[in-house]
């Protein structure tokens, strides 16, 4: 964080967690235990050793974040090494970075495109932008380190690895991991004597991108023996015990788990080799080591330099028999061989159980994505995650999906070695989230290395934590975490739409049921009028005056159209409320349908229909049939003076159907082609056109209750044509 943000900003988020023991690594915190490192040791060696060692004149400077101490203090060695050795400081050579690689790259395009400057070697603040930096001058064709010479600092594993491998300063990362979580501790314990600052030095790790050779190839050690009185075995017994040492050294600072009896049997099984003229007795204690090793999966790597270093150690003391040097030097050989063919042969199995890693990996993913809701997706974690060597898992949610909270509810757990399978399915266990797990899962007779990471959806959701025992590889572990939060944000989006859905129902039964109400109790004392104006009509005709009559006819086509207007609005409301079940139907049979409801209609107005061979679809026959006989009965009633022509179409595009409705009426102004289709609109208000204003918002609901959408296009006194699109599927919809 701190690289990307000044101190005092970081200061200030600090704050935030000021009541609980914090340790600070790499960066000085007032008041807060801090761990540094000495950049400057191991910097200045590197620095010199490229000035006073390969003869470097001009060396470019990769800088780091302007605000980050230790890139201050790396820029700061350079400048004061550059004085030690009487080299003027150049402006010129000095480029920013920000500690990511593609700084590296800019930094090289800054220094040859833009500022066209010569120079020997390139000084990085760090490897990821010493590797930018590689990558940009190899594209270029210039030779590392035979054109240009490059060192970075860190030593991250891919320095060792990549080409060439890359002349660094080692961190004591591992000393700064172990020392923090010493002082942690003793915080936690409220020891008084917690110093405030560690200081832990750098070391230069020399390799092939500065110009050198590895360690292994000048390590070899050219002494003579020049006590010839005696015999080498019995000098080298008298060592035994010093080589020994210098061997498990190498071992200890590789932090791998060999004692000392260890390089006792490859020591004594080396020097039985030698004397009895027989390489396998050492060669097989190697093998018996080494597989043992392969199988911990633990780094073989050093073991080179332990075979030099043996050869180192013994050689000379074989100087005057020439036929026992010999033998050593192909001893010797022969391991380094033994050693390479069982390096291969684990990569080699390695990269099968990665393919098989990733396949699995990927399969899990796909199994946690698809489970939305949280019972199936705390199944499928323990489920899968075994499958990749997880021992043990918990997951864990907070209260509130938004934020931390006191409790936490498990949702699931897995415990390989007690046999414990845990689901939200048994209960809930609801437990105090500072208390991180249940006590019931951690066994007190046992020691825990734990690993907690956030289960989260971007800033929006924070869900909760899921706890692992020692992982293998923590970085898959993070990308699966990330999987669970996005899956866990889809099924809180599903079971958010479930419950407005099931609301939406439930209001909408609501509502079709206060629609029917509201219909049944307007249309009471609607026919009550109605009887009693046709009655008045019929039997007192006579006795009125013309006015009189008018008014009661009047009075009579208005409950009328009351009548139609509430029948078209409750049908409004059940079209928009009810639940519609699809099947395949055949459209022709509903025009036929349509065309005898409308039969009187049509021979009165000597209305001519066509239509296209209609398709069968899938689709609620009783919604289609009333939105077909809704556009026809519009294009007839709407037709003016002209005798009505109105053609019914159809198109095929790809995954819908486009249906045409089209006459030669009246028309629609352009202006009303949205408005015609909201409830209660209606654009020509001729006594002449009599309706409600329903019919085409009916419509449109009718459509969209099918997936689909419906306009028009028409002009004034030349006819309209409605279209409306329905999909082909819509049960995969």
């Amino acid at each position: 964080m701190s690289n990307f943000i000044s101190i005092d900003e970081y200061l200030k988020f600090l704050k935030k967690y000021k009541n609980i023991p914090i340790v600070s690594i790499a960066i000085e915190i007032p008041n807060i235990p801090s761990i540094v490192v000495d950049s400057s040791i191991g910097f200045k060696k590197i620095i010199n050793h490229l000035i006073r060692d390969h003869k470097y004149k001009r060396l470019a400077f990769i800088q780091g974040p302007s605000k980050h101490p230790e890139a201050f203090e790396r820029f700061e060695v350079y400048k004061s090494v550059l004085k030690e050795n009487n080299i003027n400081y150049d402006p010129d050579l000095v480029v920013p970075g920000d500690f990511i690689e593609i700084s590296g790259i800019k930094a090289i395009e800054i220094l040859l495109d833009e500022r066209k400057v010569d120079f020997d070697a390139i000084v990085s603040s760090n490897d990821d932008m010493a590797f930018g930096a590689l990558k940009a001058l190899q594209r270029r064709d210039i030779s590392i380190p035979n054109d240009i010479a490059l060192v970075g600092f860190d030593d991250i594993q891919r320095s060792a690895l990549c080409n060439p491998p890359m002349t660094t300063v080692k961190q004591p990362l591992y000393e700064q991991g172990k020392k923090s979580l010493e002082l942690l501790i003793d915080l936690i314990d409220r020891k008084e004597d917690v110093p405030h600052l560690t200081i832990l030095p750098t070391k230069a790790i020399y390799r092939r991108s500065c110009g050198c050779f590895s360690d292994q190839f000048s390590n070899i050690s050219t002494e003579k023996n020049i006590r010839t009185g005696l015999d080498p075995f019995t000098q080298l017994n008298k060592e035994k015990k010093s080589i020994i040492t210098k061997l498990h050294n190498i071992a200890v600072n590789h932090k791998t788990n060999l004692n000392y009896l260890h390089f006792k049997r490859i020591f004594d099984s080396y020097i039985e080799g030698i004397k009895n003229d027989d390489p396998l007795v050492f060669l097989k204690t190697n093998e018996e080591i080494l597989r043992k090793e392969i199988t911990k999966n633990h780094k073989l790597s050093y073991w080179h330099n332990l075979i030099i270093k043996l050869y180192s150690l013994t050689i000379h003391f074989f100087n005057l028999d020439k036929e026992k040097k010999l033998f050593v030097e192909n001893i010797i050989h022969q391991s380094r061989f033994q050693l390479e063919q069982l390096l291969f042969q684990r990569e080699s199995i390695r990269r099968e159980e990665d393919k098989e890693k990733i396949l699995i990996l990927n399969s899990i993913r796909r199994s946690l994505m698809s489970n939305f809701t949280i019972q199936t997706l705390a199944k499928s974690i323990n489920e899968q995650l075994p499958k990749i060597g997880v021992k043990s898992c918990y997951l864990c949610l907070f209260e509130d999906y938004k934020k931390i909270t006191p409790y936490s509810i498990l949702i699931s757990a897995y415990n390989e070695s007690e046999s414990t399978k845990y689901s939200i399915t048994d209960n809930k266990e609801r437990f105090k989230t500072a208390k991180l797990l249940p006590e019931k899962y951690l066994n007190k007779n046992r020691q825990y290395n734990l690993i907690v990471i956030t289960v989260f959806f971007r800033d929006e959701n924070k869900f909760g934590y899921i706890v692992f025992e020692s992982p293998e590889d923590v970085s898959e572990i993070q990308t699966l975490t990330r999987n669970i939060g996005i899956a866990l944000k889809g099924g809180l989006l599903l079971q958010e739409r479930q419950l407005l859905l099931e609301k939406l129902a439930s209001s909408n039964k609501e509502l079709d049921e206060f629609a029917s109400i509201v219909a049944h109790d307007l249309k009471q004392p609607l026919t009550v009028i109605q009887a009693s104006l046709n009655i008045l009509k019929e039997t007192n005709s006579k006795k009125l005056d013309s006015e009189s009559n008018e008014l009661i006819d009047f009075s009579v086509d208005a409950s009328n159209r009351m009548k139609t207007m509430i029948d078209d609005l409750l049908h409004f409301s059940r079209v928009t409320t009810s639940m519609i079940e699809f099947n395949e139907i055949g459209l022709e049979s509903i025009l036929d349908q349509v065309k005898s409801d409308l039969s009187v209609l049509i021979k009165d107005t000597k209305a001519e229909i066509t239509n296209d061979p209609l398709p069968k679809i899938i689709g609620s026959k009783t919604l289609l049939t009333q939105l077909f006989q809704n556009l026809v009965n519009n294009a007839i009633k709407f037709r003016g003076e002209r005798t009505p022509h109105i053609h019914i179409g159809v198109s095929d595009k790809n995954k819908s159907w486009i249906f045409t409705i089209k006459d030669n009426g009246i028309g629609i102004d352009k202006i009303y082609f949205e408005k015609i289709f909201q409830i209660f609109q209606r654009v020509n208000t001729n006594k002449k056109y009599i309706g409600t204003g329903i019919g085409l918002a009916i419509c449109k609901k009718i459509v969209e209750k099918h997936k689909g959408s419906i306009w028009v296009e028409s002009e004034s006194e030349k006819g309209s044509t409605f279209f409306f699109k329905i999909p082909k599927d819509l049960n995969s919809l």
